[in-house]
This record gives C-alpha cells, structure tokens and sequence, in this order.
C-alpha cells in the first residue's frame, strides 16, 4: 500500500479511531478539529520530539536513544520498543527524511541531465546525448541497459558519388546494423 492510500483510509469516517488515526486527524484533516485526549497529546509530544531529533541526529538508533533521554527528563515512562514505534509514527506523519533526500537528489540529477540532454542536441552533439541518455536511464532504472556505449558505435562512411547499386548495398548494410542494434531506423528521406 502506497502513502497516498494510507492517507485516504486513515481520514475515512470510522466509529472507532486508533491513537494514531486521531493524531493524524489533528495535523491533516481540515473537515474536523480533534481534541486529543491527555495519553494522546503525550504521544503527539512524544513523536514530535523525536522527528525533530531525527533532523538533528544521523542514524534511527541514536534519535532513539536520545529520545528515551528526553522521555524520561520529562516525566513519560517509555521502553525502547515504545521509542521505536514513536519514531515508525514519527516517519508515517511527517515522512521519512532519508527517502525524501534521496528522491529530491534523483529529482536534481533528472534535471541536470534533462537540461544538458536538450543542450548536447541543440549543438548537435548527438553522441554526448546519448551518453547522457545511458545516464538517465540508468538513474531512473529504466530498462534500456542493453544500449551500447556511443563511443564503441563504429562510423559508416557514405560515398554518395557512388553508383546507385552501391549505395543500396550501403543503405541495406546499415538497416541490418541498425536492426541488431536495436537503433533508430536510417531509411533515407528522398
């Protein structure tokens, strides 16, 4: 189940909500105010608490421990189990800040190579493009990975002052590469 549909079920109208589903209520659903009760405000505080050492600190296990630090200086009693699920709630409401770097990361790199894409073929530079494409398709995981290197391509030289038949022959040799290739069509405009 993907983060959009969690969403759309947790605000479905329910007799009966879990913590969770009321906390979320609080921070996300514009239709109606939820008043928490005093164990759920404590749990609120608890996953704010921790998303903002999740800014701060590098790694889930030291957030935790440091959130168990903060947990017991400030009177709530909670277990490491009970500081995990803090932080699993922590990600589901506010988002998992490692996977959001990550993606902004993939979505700054798309346009770097989109733009120097556009750039190598307004110059004509068509086997840098191509390289670029390699690129972005490997970024993206797109299943393009059997596309050669442009720089392995080997030229086909063209007489064009040659008979007709040679240039048949010519044409008919570069079709076949292409095919194997799994190239652009070259067929001649006329």
């Amino acid at each position: 189940m993907n983060e959009n549909n969690a969403i759309v079920l947790r605000s479905a109208d329910r007799m009966n909500d879990t913590t969770f589903d009321r906390i979320w209520k609080f921070y996300f659903d514009q239709k109606t105010t939820v008043n928490l009760k005093p164990k759920e405000e404590e749990i609120r505080k608890r996953i704010v608490n921790i998303w903002g050492l999740l800014a701060d600190i590098l790694t889930d296990r030291q957030a935790v421990q440091a959130h168990m630090k903060w947990c017991s200086d400030t009177g709530y009693e909670v277990k490491e189990t009970i500081a995990y699920e803090d932080l699993k709630y922590a990600k589901m409401l506010f988002g998992d800040r490692n996977k959001q770097s990550k993606e902004a990361m993939r979505a700054i790199s798309n346009e770097w190579l989109i733009n120097a894409i556009h750039k190598a073929v307004k110059k004509n530079k068509h086997i840098s493009a191509a390289r670029l494409i390699k690129e972005y398709n490997e970024l993206n995981d797109l299943k393009n990975h059997d596309v050669k290197d442009p720089a392995q391509w080997k030229p086909v030289a063209i007489n064009f002052d040659s008979d007709p038949e040679t240039l048949k022959r010519q044409i008919a040799e570069m079709r076949r590469r292409a095919d194997q290739a799994n190239a652009v069509d070259v067929t001649p405009e006329e």
